[in-house]
């Protein structure tokens, strides 16, 4: 007889639970239902939308297909050859060219600009050297040879012919520096030192890039750069 009250309790639990269980579970198949909604109407959409689209351009697409097929083979093949070389071409006005423009204008005038900022530089540290020059200037054969050494020490001896200008006199020697292929590094680096080296003037300064067979070579520079012995208005 004890055991019936608690046989009882327990038939009454699994009772408590099924019912629980019962009204648990429409509510979890209703938010089921409910978040589901959203993605079948979206996909729904998405499938009318592409129905729309091939019920709109699969005539199109056919009469393509079908004159595609009545094209003989070397047809087709030369109708594949002009599809890719209008691509190219495209692709070439696009993209390429201009860039490859772009860098071919700015190596024609990279030289040039590294003349020019020679040029400057070296005006420049004339300028600052006027102040602090030397008592007296050295003797033409001094400066030349003073010019020579700092050809050799510039790695420029080998592209650089230095020669002395002729009908000039002791108190007006100049010199012309010939560059064949010079680096223009190298150049610009000793023409910013020449203040250092001897006391001389930049009197002419004609330096382009230099060519090969028509083509011209970056970093490279051809031309004469001539130096002379400062005037003597200057010089007092």
């Amino acid at each position: 007889m004890a055991r019936a009250p608690a046989r009882n309790k327990r038939r009454a639990e699994c009772a408590w639970r099924r019912r629980a269980r019962a009204r648990a579970g429409p509510r979890r198949a209703d938010a089921a239902e409910y978040t589901g909604q959203p993605a079948m109407t979206a996909a729904t959409r998405l499938r009318a939308v592409l129905a729309l689209g091939h019920e709109r351009y699969a005539p199109l697409a056919n009469r393509m297909r079908a004159a595609w097929q009545q094209r003989t083979l070397r047809e087709r093949r030369l109708l594949s050859g002009a599809a890719l070389l209008l691509a190219a071409l495209l692709l070439w006005q696009a993209g390429l060219r201009p860039a490859i423009d772009t860098i071919r204008d700015a190596r024609r005038q990279l030289p040039v600009l590294q003349a020019q900022a020679a040029q400057l530089h070296t005006v420049i540290i004339e300028a600052q050297a006027l102040g602090r020059r030397r008592a007296s200037t050295l003797p033409a054969g001094a400066t030349a040879q003073a010019l020579q050494a700092g050809l050799h020490n510039a790695g420029l001896n080998e592209v650089g012919h230095f020669s002395a200008q002729p009908n000039a006199a002791a108190d007006a020697a100049q010199w012309r520096i010939s560059f064949t292929r010079a680096p223009a590094g190298k150049v610009m680096a000793w023409l910013a030192g020449l203040p250092a080296i001897a006391q001389v003037q930049v009197k002419a300064l004609e330096l382009a890039r230099s060519t090969v067979a028509g083509r011209e070579q970056p970093g490279l520079l051809d031309g004469d750069v001539l130096l002379g012995l400062p005037d003597k208005a200057e010089a007092s």
